[in-house]
């Protein structure tokens, strides 16, 4: 008896359809094929796509995608995306194409399939690279399978997805779906589907297909009246409060009350909140009051010149997928880490996600009968968008589509006319503006969006793939590189090579492929370029839509806390807290009633330095017998630095040398920044002086303070208390 290689024939009675009139007419008979209509083989199908999809983002995608974190920890098997696709979904078009293709009658249900056909071949080749086409599902290849080029899958698929649309005919009002989970047998809905789909391919594949790709760019772009152009033909499939037939996530949240919980990523988190982003609340719930984070701000009085340090919580918090400390990051030794305080209950927990997990409200994005994003109308602008900033083509300007695809997200979410326009004049939003974004906590990644439109339309387009797109946010990323996603420090499972991870390039083949499939598995290898199935496991293998790309030396990255994106949330005043009704502890007071110009508190600064890393905290503890030293000899380049955690105008630094009275700089440049990666040039130079080092400069604005060690000296370098003086500058 024939090895089945995954491509088993008749698996669309595995399936289950979206519709109880046709889950009857799909399992009258198992050796009864023919029994089954094309409306019944394709929801099943479509059925079959959305909940691999839904629950890949579970167990991969929202991890992968820096959206929602969910627990996963980049660890790939092949298994659950090969065989839902081979046998779940294709196997049943395989079938339906066999029997009606040369029936008239079915012309325009035989070109549905063939668009959805090509649409799990785009899931398949953009996630694995090389893969079975055209011997899948062909008995006559059942022990020898071989796989096809990335470019010939896709060369076929964009040439299918023209095909299939130029043939479905709206006028023949008989040859539809009879049942359409999709698009309720709106052929014309079809059409634009089809053509909004392969525009998003050929932008996929434009690095390796080249004028190939930009030829059918520009082919759709010419028309894109026949793209998809509002909400109504949005592409996504109708769920229903039905056994079996429920939303994923609710199956596997509320039915099986699955014990992790999706919130939201500090990474995303980032961006929503550098940009004052009104998504935030329509994305997330806020935390319940008990389990908000903590913050230590400080702000100003509107009534009188006083600086106010206090305590209030903050209504959202992300996740970080970078928890465990790398053991390069010495320069945070010795210093809280401020996530040590937070736990799953602090986070924002996705829209409607119960924090008893007990109720599931109507608008919540788990609940049962919540339809699943396929492809969406703003999906389709931003694509236009990007088509017509390359030049290849479009009605409208790049500016007008990109608005456009903004525009619809927000209204999507039911968000209002003024924050949309609020929204679209924050820079960085705002075509032909920069946008400067807050950091990570640990300073190592930064919310940035650059002036090139480009990078602003893929943001926005990661942005709106939010929460069900999270393949296509992967595969955006992996594209584009647009956004520098920080590292994750703690990977798991077979993908593994070193501490941390960037996202995977790729999927690796199912391990049974080598034993099932020995000859196409080797003939797969081959064309991705790599030696053995070890490689295969390499998640750096790149496909060929992928640009050039070099993982950073994350352990070699000088770290610091930096909690800024979650400060001043109501406002630069403690008035700003009394106006929001928020609660609050004031810590301490200064200049009230008069100047504030003095020796600034030092509650919540944070250090780091390139030498005595793990005592840096102790330049800023108040006890004068303790010490900061550079652990040896003076010698040029040795640092220490500080980060006041708000933003001031200073005129003086003072390195009380304490007890070390001799231990003064031999030589000191001083910087004064804003910008902890770009320091520019010092305020002051000099050489240090016994006992104490008072180093005055004309009043410079910055958060960041750095002290560079510019002489020699066989004497450590020792600071036992580091000041600064000035006023605050928020």
């Amino acid at each position: 008896m024939k090895k089945i290689i995954f491509f088993a024939l008749g698996c669309i009675l595995l399936i289950t359809v979206g519709c109880k009139k046709y889950l009857t007419e799909v399992n009258q008979d198992p050796n009864q094929f023919a029994t089954a209509s094309p409306a019944a083989i394709l929801q099943g199908s479509f059925k079959a796509t959305t909940d691999f999809l839904a629950n890949d983002n579970m167990s991969r995608w929202w991890d992968l995608g820096h959206m929602i974190w969910n627990g996963q920890r980049f660890d790939l098997t092949g298994d659950d995306v090969w065989k839902p696709m081979y046998v779940s979904v294709l196997s049943g078009i395989t079938q339906l194409k066999l029997k009606y293709e040369n029936d008239s009658n079915y012309t325009n249900q035989v070109q549905i399939a063939r668009i959805w056909e090509s649409y799990a071949y785009y899931l398949l080749v953009a996630n694995y690279g090389p893969v079975a086409k055209s011997q899948a599902n062909n008995p006559d290849f059942q022990d020898h399978i071989l796989y096809d080029t990335e470019n010939d899958v896709y060369n076929e698929i964009l040439d299918t997805l023209k095909d299939a649309v130029s043939k479905i005919d709206v006028n023949k009002v008989n040859d539809k779906l009879t049942y359409d989970v999709i698009y309720g047998g709106d052929l014309n809905k079809w059409i634009k589907f089809g053509n909004t789909l392969r525009l998003e391919i050929a932008l996929n594949c434009r690095r390796n297909l080249g004028s190939v790709a930009d030829a059918h760019i520009k082919d759709v772009m010419a028309n894109d009246a026949n793209t998809i152009n509002s909400e109504s033909e949005t592409a996504k499939l109708k769920y229903e409060d039905v056994t079996n037939n429920q939303n994923p996530y609710y199956i596997k949240y509320k039915l099986n009350n699955q014990n992790t919980v999706p919130v939201m990523s500090d990474f995303l988190f980032l961006y929503l909140r550098s940009y004052h982003d009104p998504r935030l609340d329509a994305y997330f719930d806020s935390v319940p009051v008990r389990n908000r984070y903590e913050v230590t701000d400080t702000l100003l009085s509107s009534v009188d010149d006083s600086i106010r340090i206090v305590n209030y919580t903050v209504p959202h918090f992300g996740k970080p997928e970078a928890p465990t400390l790398l053991s390069g990051w010495t320069s945070l030794a010795g210093i809280a880490n401020p996530m040590s305080v937070s736990s799953d209950t602090t986070y924002s927990h996705l829209k409607g996600f119960s924090y008893g997990r007990l109720d599931v409200p109507d608008n919540s994005l788990i609940a049962a009968d919540r339809p699943f994003m396929i492809l969406s109308y703003a999906q389709a602008e931003f694509l236009k968008a990007e088509a017509a900033e390359l030049g290849l083509g479009g009605s409208e300007s790049a500016e007008q589509y990109y608005e456009k695809g903004i525009a619809a997200n927000f209204s999507f979410w039911g968000l209002n006319a003024q924050q949309l326009a609020d929204y679209l004049n924050v820079d960085g939003i705002k075509w032909n503006t920069e946008g400067k974004g807050f950091y990570n906590y640990l300073g190592i990644v930064k919310a940035d969006i650059p002036k090139d439109n480009l990078y602003k339309i893929w943001i926005q387009s990661w942005m709106n793939f939010f929460p069900d797109q999270a393949f296509e946010a992967w595969t955006l990323q992996r594209r584009t590189r647009a956004l520098e996603f920080p590292p994750m420090t703690n990977p798991g499972g077979g993908t593994v090579f070193t501490a941390y991870m960037d996202i995977p390039d790729r999927t690796p083949y199912p391990k049974s492929n080598a034993s099932l499939n020995p000859t196409g598995y080797a003939d797969a290898l081959e064309k991705l370029g790599i030696g053995g199935s070890a490689d295969d496991w390499n998640p750096y293998i790149p496909l060929k839509f992928m640009p050039p790309f070099t993982v950073k030396d994350w352990n070699a990255v000088v770290p610091h806390y930096d909690m800024s994106y979650v400060l001043k949330w109501y406002g630069n005043t403690i008035e700003s807290l009394d106006s929001a009704g928020v609660p609050y502890k004031v810590l301490a007071t200064f200049g009230a009633g008069g100047s504030s110009n003095g020796t600034l508190p030092r509650t919540g600064w944070t250090a780091w330095a390139n030498v005595g890393v793990n005592d840096v905290s102790k330049a800023l503890d108040g006890n004068i017998a303790s010490r900061w030293s550079s652990s040896g000899p003076q010698n040029p380049g040795q640092f220490l630095a500080i980060d006041m955690q708000a933003s001031y105008a200073i005129h003086t630094v003072i390195l009380d040398q304490g007890s070390s009275a001799g231990d003064f700089p031999a030589g000191y440049a001083v910087y004064v920044s804003n910008d902890k990666n770009n320091f520019g040039a010092p305020v002051a130079t000099g050489i240090g002086t016994r006992d104490k080092t008072e180093i005055n400069f004309p009043t410079v604005e910055g958060r960041y303070v750095k002290i560079e060690q510019t002489g020699v000296k066989g004497n450590y370098w020792s600071v036992h208390e580091v000041y600064a003086v000035g006023t605050i500058k928020l």
